[in-house]
């Protein structure tokens, strides 16, 4: 049988576009152009099947071929579905044996949520940087009597420390300003321009041509000149533009992407003819309204700031235009300091400000701020692989943020992002570590990684885009998985959904890795499956396929919508969630009497109070409350919170109730069932 040259699919750059999990290689609708690479020359023809077809044009003494001009057709960069290319012998007959496939996935997303996920990226990298360089208090001893409600879990108070550092570099600037602005340092720089003859000494060349040219009064030749170009005021230039204007604006988007949930009063049990129960409800009634009373405080601190840090924007682009200041560029990189800039009385206050303020913050911030810098979508191509490093991204931040987890500064992510060629990297195969001491002094260690090689049952080799391992003293290791996924199920439908959630999540990467559970994390917002009902009953509601099975999953795999919102909360909200499922879901036995958000373990004699089939947790700390219920049929533990991801019980009755269906057997008893058990009167509600 003959040999002929193999298809890729390549973009314009010739890089090899990539595959799925079943080697078909695949690109986002409308985002990108392509071409065809064969493997060796060819002397026939390169065809696009289709109604009408399309001949691809070959280019000169290379193995690429083209669309004309190089454009890739509308009508096929928007059109989702299957490409199919064909090699076309010199007879004009096809090679059916060279058939290569290319999936064009359906966009999802718009442009404005591709930017804003590369935005996200580098506002995460300034609010995590900012919590993990503040100083961190560890979480007070169980019984200590000390309360500090907020200050260690709440995601704002680092924001808030960046934003005070900000504020007060700005105020000192605007002190010394005025005797910058009379009398600013200078440099002596060397250009070309006139020379009076009385100064052709300088140079044998001038005096040659002076002297041949008596008349001349005047010669073109290297003059020094006095400029105000100088180290010094270029480190002023990068702190306007940089710190106080693109720094002040990531810090601003940050603060208000930041929420702080509010306990749900109904979570809380009724009073009864109960001392214990009484006073657990008076006490944990106590905390809440500590807890919202302090919400309020920092989010009108919040708004405060943001006005603040609004005004600095405005007051930096004045000073920018200062005469001694506006032609000079700024550097890329914060300039060396000299003697000079430390022992000048303004230049040194300013220097002084900047690297000591609010404990070396903005001085430490030096790294994650060329990481901002370089995240700016204007600087990164908005491809589809944006979206797995986004969802990575996110996850590792919301441990930090939402789970008060800490990093060696030399070992986190942002530290080793890159940017190249206008794409964003992130180490492979590598982990980035993150711990915490809980009050009872256990270490909570988290690890997550990008494209982690793992090897399966059969000695296969698998890469979910992101794995996290979770590890408390006293516990095994909990594996979970994610897969990121940029899909719009309408259009592609119960196939491509059946085949992400089964398998993929279920069969790939959740049994044949031994994973505790894995989701795929995806774009369509109408499709959010959290593994809470059977598969089965969840194909049926949303794409009205018949199924017999009717397995319950228990959260142990599923397709979790994950998209920048135009409200950015949505992201957050199911960001906390996935955070709750791994921690306190998922690692029940080991810190479901733990604060998540504080990292306090709780009392049993004075924070937690059972009752029935009912557990209620408060946190003394930060007021965060919980319940934990056994269901009623084989006394599966179900997580009450807020934003719960259990579904609502079928029961109509039920809907004003703190009800769910068990994920584990389906329990889910009618009101009726309750009473005559005795249970509704004590443990649900």
């Amino acid at each position: 049988m003959p040999k002929y040259p193999s298809i890729q699919f390549v973009d314009d750059r010739g890089n090899v576009l990539p595959s799925d999990e079943d080697g078909l290689q695949h690109i986002q609708q409308f985002r990108q152009s392509w071409q065809i690479y064969l493997s060796d020359r060819w002397l026939g023809k390169v065809r696009l099947q289709g109604n009408p077809s399309n001949d691809l044009l070959n280019v000169t003494k290379t193995n690429y071929w083209q669309f004309k001009n190089n454009q890739t057709p509308p009508s096929i960069i928007s059109s989702a579905g299957i490409v199919t290319v064909i090699l076309i012998d010199e007879k004009g007959d096809q090679i059916e044996a060279t058939k290569t496939r290319l999936a064009v996935h359906p966009a999802s997303l718009t442009d404005s949520q591709l930017d804003r996920m590369i935005a996200d990226i580098g506002t995460l990298a300034l609010s995590v940087s900012s919590c993990v360089n503040r100083e961190i208090k560890i979480p007070t001893a169980i019984g200590s009597g000390e309360t500090d409600y907020g200050q260690k879990w709440s995601p704002y108070q680092g924001m808030l420390t960046t934003a005070d550092a900000l504020i007060e570099l700005t105020l000192v600037m605007q002190q010394n300003w005025g005797a910058l602005e009379k009398r600013s340092l200078k440099d002596i720089e060397t250009t070309i321009g006139k020379v009076s003859r009385s100064r052709v000494y300088t140079s044998p060349k001038l005096l040659i041509r002076a002297y041949s040219q008596p008349a001349k009064q005047n010669f073109m030749g290297m003059v020094r000149i006095e400029t105000t170009n100088c180290s010094e005021n270029q480190f002023l230039c990068y702190l306007l533009d940089i710190y106080l204007q693109d720094v002040v604006k990531g810090v601003i988007s940050g603060l208000k992407a930041l929420t702080i949930d509010n306990v749900e009063k109904r979570l809380i049990p009724s009073r009864r003819n109960d001392p214990q129960l009484t006073k657990f409800w008076e006490d944990t009634q106590k905390k809440i309204d500590q807890r919202t009373q302090k919400i309020n405080q920092f989010e009108a601190s919040v708004k405060e700031k943001i006005k603040q840090l609004q005004e600095c924007l405005i007051w930096a682009k004045y000073a920018r235009n200062s005469p001694f200041l506006r032609n000079i560029s700024t550097p890329h990189t914060l300039p060396n300091h000299s003697l000079r800039l430390t022992g000048s009385p303004a230049y040194g206050s300013i220097y002084a400000c900047y690297s000591s303020s609010q404990g070396h913050l903005l001085e430490n911030l030096q790294q994650q701020i060329l990481s901002f810098e370089n995240l700016a979508p204007k600087n990164i191509k908005p491809v589809w692989e944006i979206y797995e490093i986004w969802c990575f991204v996110s996850i590792y931040s919301a441990f930090i943020l939402y789970a008060g987890m800490q990093y060696d500064r030399s070992e986190g992510l942002f530290e080793n992002l890159t940017v190249s060629m206008g794409t964003i990297q992130i180490p492979k195969n590598r982990p980035f570590r993150l711990s915490k001491e809980l009050s009872d002094r256990r270490q909570l260690k988290v690890t997550l990684t990008y494209e982690s090689e793992q090897y399966n049952l059969y000695d296969e080799l698998r890469k979910p885009d992101i794995l996290i391992e979770i590890s408390i003293k006293g516990s095994p290791t909990a594996k979970f998985g994610f897969d990121a996924k940029y899909r719009n199920y309408q259009n592609q439908g119960y196939a491509r959904f059946q085949k992400d959630v089964i398998d993929i999540a279920k069969s790939r990467y959740q049994e044949e890795l031994k994973l505790q559970a894995c989701f795929v994390l995806h774009t369509d917002g109408n499709y959010d499956y959290w593994g809470e009902v059977p598969f089965s009953r969840f194909a049926q509601e949303k794409f009205r396929v018949g199924q017999n099975k009717n397995d319950y999953v228990g959260h142990q795999y599923g397709a979790i919508s994950l998209f920048p919102d135009t409200d950015p909360e949505k992201a957050n909200q199911q960001l906390k969630k996935i955070i709750r499922l791994l921690l306190q879901y998922h690692l029940h036995e080991s810190l479901i009497s733990t604060c998540i958000s504080c990292g306090y373990s709780l009392d049993p004699k004075q924070n937690i109070f059972a009752q029935g089939l009912s557990t209620y947790y408060g946190c003394p700390e930060c007021g965060d409350f919980w319940v934990v219920n056994s269901c009623y049929g084989n006394h599966h533990h179900l997580l009450k919170f807020s934003n719960y991801f259990h579904r609502k019980s079928d029961h109509p009755k039920h809907s004003d109730r703190w009800m769910f269906i068990c994920p584990e057997c389906g329990s889910d008893p009618s009101p009726e069932e309750l009473r005559s058990s005795g249970s509704y009167r004590k443990s649900y509600r």
